[in-house]
């Protein structure tokens, strides 16, 4: 699009220049044009500046829209000019774009454009505009084919307002692909999420010993990946066309301990999970050394069941908890709530005595006799179960691995056994200088 900035002298420096950064930095065509008959213009705090053309030199015509800072200068001196008023009628009655900020909403509205609109103002000047409704509140307001914005302080988002009047704002705006399908667009946050998950299958396909084309494949989805929220590329169908998801059952197959069966997807050959991490539950304070003496005598919190000189954590006292139901910001403050272990859950009100009484979780679980892991929590009569929650944090998954060879794939590639072969002797290593 091409913007014509209208400005005399006396115009507010940042309201122009900020407004201008902000277009050019969007791609936007912006020409600067001298109200004054002479190319130098004088800015508000006295800065000389060299606009692209003088006015009469112009064809209006080309443009698409009219943007008029403010400051001193557009009711000292625009407001005495018969040509603003013949610009702002031109633009005003092709519908194209007139953004106008600071006291400049003034030249706009004393022509009754703001009539039945919304719009703002530098306080002070809206008793000059005819008609409409001045929304002092908002530093931008954008009605229609008009822009106002009401000082200094809001010119970026003044320069925002114009660029979204024609492109839409990126959170939801929508794109399409050749055939009219909408694209699932992938925003800047997602984008590490997914360059981990194809680079860990590229690095478990090149251990595996993946054939070139099934690779090529891979490296082609990720270069997909990369640009996609730039560029707007179809991600998904990307996925589709390289056939990520097969190449995930044959080359990201894992074993899951707690489901008793065989995953497909996600880092699998220890290779890519070493670097990837885990939640635990919370700890506390300082892991102590697993050793059988302390200070020469026999240490009677040694573990035999543990390797000497590994570390040992010790939960943290409220890592598990009762688990509440969810809230949102409209319920009763009052009203308290817990998930039972059957899959209910219970409510009752904190000040009535005897439900907080009957229904009150205690503060202790009951745990399993074997692991000590905690399996529910019951109330003060204990014919209620509620279930554990658990407060946790991220740890390195070879960490709190005890055996490098847990993390080995399912193919059991020679490098992969060898990694893991590594990985425990340096753990062992470890242990033994702790002693």
């Amino acid at each position: 699009m091409r913007h014509l900035m209208i400005v005399g002298d006396l115009f507010e420096d940042v309201e122009c220049l900020a407004t201008l950064d902000v277009l050019k930095r969007g791609g936007e065509e912006v020409v600067l044009a001298s109200m004054m008959g002479r190319i130098d213009v004088v800015t508000k705090c006295g800065i000389r500046l060299d606009c692209d053309d003088v006015i009469e030199n112009i064809d209006i015509d080309s443009f698409d829209s009219l943007i008029i800072p403010g400051g001193p200068g557009s009711f000292k001196i625009l407001a005495f000019n018969t040509r603003v008023d013949e610009l702002i009628d031109i633009f005003a009655k092709k519908n194209k774009l007139v953004a106008s900020i600071c006291a400049a909403p003034m030249l706009v509205g004393r022509r009754g454009y703001f009539e039945n609109r919304n719009y703002t103002v530098h306080p002070g000047f809206e008793n000059q505009i005819r008609g409409g409704t001045y929304i002092r509140s908002e530093g931008v307001v954008v009605d229609g084919n008009y822009i106002s914005a009401k000082s200094m302080y809001y010119s970026v988002k003044f320069g925002l307002a114009i660029y979204n009047y024609y492109y839409g704002d990126e959170k939801t705006k929508k794109y399409y692909d050749d055939t009219g399908r909408e694209i699932n667009i992938m925003q800047d946050k997602d984008k590490g999420k997914h360059m981990g998950i194809i680079s860990n299958l590229i690095t478990d396909m090149t251990i595996a010993g993946a054939d070139y084309d099934d690779i090529a494949k891979a490296v082609k989805h990720s270069m997909v990946v990369i640009d996609a929220p730039k560029h707007k590329l179809d991600w998904l169908r990307s996925e589709i066309d390289n056939d990520i998801s097969r190449l995930k059952k044959l080359y990201q197959v894992k074993w899951d301990e707690n489901k008793q069966d065989w995953h497909y997807g996600g880092a699998s050959t220890i290779i890519s999970r070493a670097k990837s991490t885990v939640r635990i539950p919370r700890t506390q304070g300082q892991p102590r050394i697993n050793a059988k003496f302390k200070n020469g005598k026999p240490n009677p919190d040694y573990d035999p069941n543990i390797p000497e000189g590994e570390y040992i954590y010790k939960t943290s006292d409220k890592a598990y908890f009762p688990k509440s139901i969810k809230r949102s910001k409209n319920d009763d403050p009052n009203i308290m709530g817990y998930e039972l272990l059957d899959g209910g859950n219970v409510k009752f009100d904190r000040n009535n005595d005897k439900d907080r009484e009957y229904y009150m979780p205690n503060k202790k679980p009951v745990k399993d006799e074997q692991t000590g892991e905690p399996l529910y929590y019951t109330n003060k009569a204990g014919d209620l179960k509620y279930k554990v929650g658990i407060d946790t944090q991220e740890k390195d998954l070879m960490s709190v691995t005890k055996d490098a060879y847990d993390l080995v794939s399912a193919k059991r590639s020679p490098m992969e056994l060898a990694y893991a072969d590594y990985a425990n002797k340096m753990k062992a290593l470890a242990n033994q200088s702790r002693k």
